[in-house]
């Protein structure tokens, strides 16, 4: 049984990573997987509840004081940790109900994006990466697969400290040349994050090939749809440069055209409506929760396959 570690961090419990142990949660499935990454359905055993569990094979130990800082980051557009915990070989971070749409990544797979629901998606992004530069925290880790569709059609950032570490393989594509190259580097690292997300989503393709050469490539000729506005052409230009100090600030992207009918208080809010929840696309992917509290589940072994293919 758990020990009951709780503490209150901004208005909101925070269960303590020595608090819980993966025998307190059954598997329901296995939702998606990396090399150092796995995304599971689970339910927690004493309360019933529908939870995602990140498990992440370690590479180096954070400290839990930067752990605790980062679970202190509130935000609406970002998903956070609702219960941490750690062995010799991985970590787990379990986050908050089941009634989101599931990675972001699962919803491009085999379509492109509408510009309106880039933009929509892009927008709210922004602002979950502007509050954790207002928290002087650079996230470094923004791709497909750490952005979740909650169930209003909001995108959400998955909360860093879940997302492993950094990865100069599979998703190098969205990481800044100066990140890949490790040269100094800092908050504008994640507007060419935010470069190289908005192109995927429009484009449904690398900024350049895994075959290519970073230093090789000539981001002035990315290619584009003939239906993308040059308004979306421009930002994604200004973003994707090479030169830091030449990128867009912060301030400039919110004021860039592409976002004018953007009213970032509002979106912040919750007041405008997601395209995709407009359109009715949200209740067809929505998991029903019935369907899945009479689903069979197991109890995490020690020595479960699951856990030690990663």
């Amino acid at each position: 049984m758990s020990r009951s570690n709780q503490i209150e961090l901004m208005g909101k419990s925070i269960i303590l990573q020595d608090s819980l142990s993966l025998h307190e949660f059954s598997l329901l499935s296995q939702l998606r997987k990396t090399p150092t990454v796995k995304t599971l359905l689970i339910r927690k055993n004493d309360t019933r509840e529908l939870l995602i569990m990140r498990m992440i094979k370690k590479r180096s130990k954070i400290s839990v004081p930067l752990l605790r800082i980062q679970q202190e980051i509130q935000h609406p557009f970002i998903c956070p940790v609702k219960y941490t915990f750690e062995n010799s070989k991985r970590k787990y971070y379990v986050f908050d109900c089941f009634q989101t749409c599931g990675e972001l990544i699962n919803w491009s797979n085999n379509r492109l994006f509408d510009e309106e629901t880039v933009k929509f998606y892009s927008a709210c992004i922004l602002l979950a990466v502007l509050h954790y530069h207002q928290n002087s925290i650079a996230y470094l880790n923004l791709n497909l697969e750490n952005v979740l569709v909650d169930s209003q059609g909001y995108a959400k950032l998955i909360s860093r400290e879940a997302c492993g570490e950094i990865d100069n393989g599979e998703i190098s594509e969205f990481l800044a040349p100066e990140v890949i190259f490790k040269e100094k580097f800092g908050f504008s690292a994640d507007v060419w994050s935010l470069g190289a997300f908005i192109y995927k989503m429009l484009v449904g393709s690398r900024i350049y090939s895994k075959n290519q050469l970073l230093e090789k490539v000539d981001l002035e000729q990315l290619k584009f749809p003939s239906n993308i506005s040059y308004e979306a052409k421009n930002l994604v230009e200004a973003l994707l440069i090479k030169n830091p100090s030449q990128r867009l600030s912060e301030q400039e992207i919110k004021n860039h055209p592409w976002f004018a009918n953007i009213d970032w208080e509002r979106l912040e809010s919750k007041e405008i409506e997601s395209p995709t929840l407009i359109r009715g696309e949200i209740s067809q992917r929505i998991p029903l929760e019935s369907n899945y509290q009479t689903q069979s589940a197991r109890i995490f072994q020690a020595q479960d396959p699951i856990i030690n293919t990663i």
